[in-house]
């Protein structure tokens, strides 16, 4: 009797342009490819948003641990330079996707808000207080300005 194999499943190979795709970046529904200048991937769209939110999380513990020693300025550039960097990575290819992908970075920037301004979790508020006090936008807006500073 003949064993069965199971026959490895190959990358897509046909990629779709969008409408707004940007050089280096192509989309389909289901994977993203990013050519940048150091390395080339070709990741699933979810699975980007998945490993950039744990990785903003345990920066975000780490963070919190040290927030009592630290004043507003230094806690906002300690969130800037681990943080919001990361979740500015790569995401231009975010344009148009669902909300349910963005909402997984705006949770991050959402906590990331609330350890700055030591606030809880329930406290009320924190849209004021991201854009009013610490001047972030949401990450959509962030997507969108993204692209107009690229396209113009």
């Amino acid at each position: 009797m003949a064993r069965r194999t199971r026959r490895s499943r190959g990358i897509p190979v046909l990629l779709t342009l969008q409408k707004h795709a940007l050089p280096g970046i192509v989309r389909n529904r289901s994977f993203t490819y990013i050519d940048t200048h150091t390395h080339i991937c070709l990741v699933p769209a979810n699975k980007h948003n998945i490993f950039t939110s744990a990785t903003c999380f345990f920066h975000l513990r780490q963070i919190r641990r040290v927030r009592q020693s630290l004043d507003v300025g230094s806690a906002k550039t300690l969130m800037q330079a681990f943080v919001t960097s990361c979740v500015d990575y790569c995401n231009a290819v975010l344009a148009e996707s669902p909300r349910v992908i963005t909402d997984k970075l705006q949770r991050v920037m959402n906590s990331a808000a609330r350890v700055v301004t030591d606030t809880r979790k329930y406290d009320s508020g924190l849209s004021r207080l991201m854009h009013d006090e610490l001047h972030w936008l949401d990450v959509t807006d962030r997507v969108r300005f993204k692209h107009a500073v690229l396209m113009y």
